[in-house]
């Protein structure tokens, strides 16, 4: 048996090490070691980044937290396209929930695992192009989206029922 705790049983809350110094700063997003873990959004409102129609994750990111995207930042926005970081490899549960103008998400290859939730209430979704690779993909993660079809790759292992809206077809 080993001692070590596997990450997916261990959680930490949202902000846990934000003022330590492990964390850094840029322009808003709150990043520890790859991890975007939040934004800041005194920042991103001053900066305009919160109306601007693209919004572009950082290179440096990994993985995307749960809840990372608070979406009280973005109800108003003007969000209607995500550029994901190329060596991004995991989205969290809740990532990018309830960002209701987010139309257009491509994903980067390296991505695996497409939390529970994930995209959920992302009502104007509709173009998504998953990528090889992928391995997983959470329960409600497309949950109420506009995503009419979608082609899954031979990959993903690992697909809750419910990860798509009941009206898609989902093709292998």
């Amino acid at each position: 048996s080993s001692d070590l705790v596997h990450s997916k049983d261990i959680q930490f809350g949202k902000w846990a090490f934000s003022a330590t110094k492990w964390a850094e700063s840029t322009e808003g997003w709150q990043i520890i070691n790859g991890i975007l873990i939040g934004i800041n959004m005194d920042s991103f409102y001053s900066s305009g980044i919160s109306r601007a129609e693209c919004l572009v994750i950082p290179e440096n990111i990994r993985v995307i937290a749960t809840d990372a995207m608070n979406s009280d930042v973005f109800d108003w926005s003007e969000v209607k396209e995500i550029v994901l970081p190329g060596k991004l490899e995991i989205i969290s549960e809740d990532a990018f929930k309830e960002f209701t103008n987010l139309e257009k998400i491509n994903f980067p290859t390296s991505l695996k695992v497409i939390g529970s939730g994930a995209f959920y209430n992302c009502a104007s979704l509709k173009e998504v192009n998953l990528p090889d690779g992928l391995v997983s993909i959470g329960g409600i993660a497309f949950y109420n989206t506009a995503i009419d079809e979608i082609v899954v790759p031979s990959s993903v292992i690992e697909m809750s029922d419910t990860a798509f809206p009941w009206e898609c077809r989902i093709k292998r």
